[in-house]
C-alpha cells in the first residue's frame, strides 16, 4: 500500500478540547476569484468552503470572511452561500496582513466567547498558517480542514500543516469537524444534517488522498 505523506498529519495528535457549537467559529480565510488559476484544487477548497457554510448556518456557528486587498483582487466568491450566516463580523474583514487576526476579530471572539477555530481557505502556508499560529499563540483551539485548505503547490501545503501540527493546532477534516460539532445523533437537526451531508457527497475525502 502506497505511503501518503499527509497519513502521518492524522496521526499523534496532541489533546484538545472537543469542538462545542457555542463556543466554535468557522473562519473563511480568502476564497477570491482572482487565485482560481493558480491555487490547486481551487474548486474543490470552494466547494469544501461552501460545506462548512452551509453546515455551519444548520448548527448556528459564526462565521468570519476575510479578503486579502479586495480592492485590487476582488472580493469572495459568490459559490460560496453567506445568506443567513450568523457572522462575527457584519462585511468582511479585508486586509493586507496575511493574518487574518486584527483587533475586530480578537474581540467579536471575546464577545462570542469563542474558544475554537476551524480553518479553511488559502493559502495554505501563508493566510491559513500565519492566522493558525497567531490564534494558538493568543489560546485558541485551532482546527485546520486539511480538505478545505490549498496551495499553489502541494508541498507548500504539506509543510504548512505539518507546522501547525507541531504548533498545536489540530489537522482535520471537514466531515470530522462537522460531526464533532453536531455531537449527538438525538440533536433534532440530525436528519436535515445527513440529508445535506449525502447533498454534499465523498468529493472531500476523495480530493485528500487522490
Amino acid at each position: 500500500m502506497r505511503y501518503h505523506p499527509l497519513e502521518a498529519l492524522y496521526s499523534k495528535q496532541s489533546t484538545t478540547m472537543s469542538l462545542h457549537q457555542s463556543q466554535s467559529a468557522l473562519f473563511v480565510c480568502d476564497v477570491q476569484g482572482v487565485f482560481s488559476k493558480v491555487i490547486k484544487d481551487f474548486d474543490a477548497i470552494v466547494d469544501i468552503s461552501n460545506k462548512m457554510v452551509q453546515f455551519s448556518k444548520l448548527l448556528n456557528v459564526p462565521v468570519l470572511i476575510s479578503e486579502q486587498n479586495p480592492s485590487s483582487l476582488g472580493k469572495t466568491v459568490d459559490a460560496i452561500d453567506f445568506e443567513g450566516s450568523n457572522l462575527l463580523t457584519k462585511e468582511p474583514i479585508t486586509k493586507t496582513r496575511f493574518s487574518m487576526v486584527n483587533d475586530d476579530v480578537l474581540y467579536a471572539l471575546k464577545t462570542h466567547k469563542i474558544r475554537s477555530v476551524v480553518l479553511v481557505g488559502i493559502e495554505t502556508h501563508i493566510c491559513i498558517l500565519q492566522t493558525a499560529l497567531e490564534l494558538i499563540e493568543k489560546g485558541y483551539d485551532v482546527h485546520v480542514v486539511i480538505d478545505g485548505v490549498s496551495s499553489s503547490h502541494k508541498v507548500h501545503k504539506e509543510a504548512a500543516l505539518d507546522q501547525i501540527k507541531q504548533s498545536g493546532g489540530k489537522i482535520t477534516t471537514s466531515e470530522t469537524v462537522l460531526f464533532q460539532l453536531l455531537g449527538d445523533a438525538s440533536d433534532e437537526r440530525f436528519k436535515a444534517f445527513l440529508k445535506l451531508n449525502k447533498e454534499f457527497g465523498e468529493r472531500s475525502t476523495r480530493w485528500v488522498f487522490k
